[in-house]
């Protein structure tokens, strides 16, 4: 009787493990088909928006991508030996390269957080500004496994925002550099210079350009600036700087130059940009210019003090009646 009773048991006790592991079961079969749904419905979301999710394994330096890395860039969306080929990728704009590498960098370690913006490659051949956010997954004893994160395209928000930082540093109305734009571009020049190296700096204003104004209207004054500073753009280099600092008065930095027989011979061809005439109330409007010119290093080393000497010059110009130009000396 005990034996049986016994056995009983055994058997009550089987069964109750077998219905345990059939709900436990049923219940991973309902947690494994809420994974996949949600699964599902995070890819569905993913193809709806343009993100370009990632997966870096760093262990073994793998970065799986989503299918959209390779609609959007035309690459393999698995690739191997991500980290240790990352200076070696061509497909990163050259002038970003420090800033991917920092960004690689910090996959490698495992940085809780990444958050980084440079240009990559699209399918096209065309660079665009690219938005990358991860978050670092760690193991239960707290070493870093994986990067999960995404990828944004952010060229188009981008390129408007440089738009209209490279608007503010412009003036409005001749869209040469403003004065402060101006200033600081050019003593960044003069900070990267060394002894050996001259540069120029003008200072031109327009003659009697209040009279202009006065007698024939400010949108004839406007179109004289626009004409004289897009006269004046075209006949120096990139490298130059051309700003407004006043109302008529225009500075230009000629970067490197050889002689001050160069410089002269420049100043002569500027002033084709002022020798013009306008047709205003059956009049003709003559326009000309005067000229002070700076040299560095010999007439000073900083923005201020090439301005000042090229303004001592363009004083002298207008005392012997204008229309002229003058390259400073120290014997004035």
């Amino acid at each position: 009787m005990a034996i049986i009773i016994a056995l009983c048991g055994v058997a009550l006790i089987e069964l109750g493990f077998i219905g345990y592991l059939y709900q436990n079961g049923r219940k991973q079969d309902q947690l494994t088909k809420q994974l996949l749904i949600e699964k599902e419905r995070y890819r569905v979301a993913c193809e709806i928006s343009n993100d370009i999710l990632f997966e870096y394994d760093i262990k073994k330096d793998c970065m799986d991508f989503s299918e959209k890395y390779t609609e959007n860039f035309g690459r393999a969306s698995y690739q191997k030996n991500f980290a240790k080929l990352a200076k070696q990728d061509e497909t990163v704009d050259k002038e970003d390269l420090s800033v991917y590498c920092d960004f690689i960098s910090a996959l490698e370690k495992g940085k809780s957080q990444i958050e980084s913006e440079f240009r990559m490659q699209d399918k096209t051949g065309t660079f665009v500004w690219c938005q990358v956010r991860g978050k670092t997954i760690f193991d239960e004893n707290f070493v870093p496994v994986k990067v999960v994160g995404k990828i944004l395209n952010i060229d188009i928000q981008k390129r408007e925002l440089e738009k209209l930082q490279e608007k503010a540093r412009l003036d409005p109305l001749t869209n040469a550099y403003n004065k402060c734009v101006t200033k600081d571009l050019i003593e960044k020049k003069l900070l990267e210079s060394n002894p050996e190296e001259s540069h120029a700096l003008m200072i031109i204003d327009i003659d009697d350009f209040k009279s202009i104004n006065d007698t024939y209207g400010h949108m004839l004054g406007d179109k004289v600036l626009v004409n004289v500073i897009s006269h004046i753009r075209r006949m120096f280099r990139d490298e130059d700087i051309v700003g407004r600092i006043g109302g008529d008065e225009f500075v230009v930095f000629m970067n490197h130059v050889n002689s001050r027989e160069d410089i002269a011979n420049k100043a002569v061809k500027l002033f084709t940009a002022f020798q013009n005439h306008y047709r205003q109330y059956d009049e003709d409007v003559e326009v000309t210019g005067s000229m002070g010119i700076s040299v560095y290093p010999w007439d000073g080393k900083s923005y201020d003090e090439l301005l000042e000497k090229a303004d001592k010059a363009l004083y002298s110009v207008k005392a012997k009646g204008k229309n002229s130009f003058n390259i400073y000396c120290s014997e004035e």
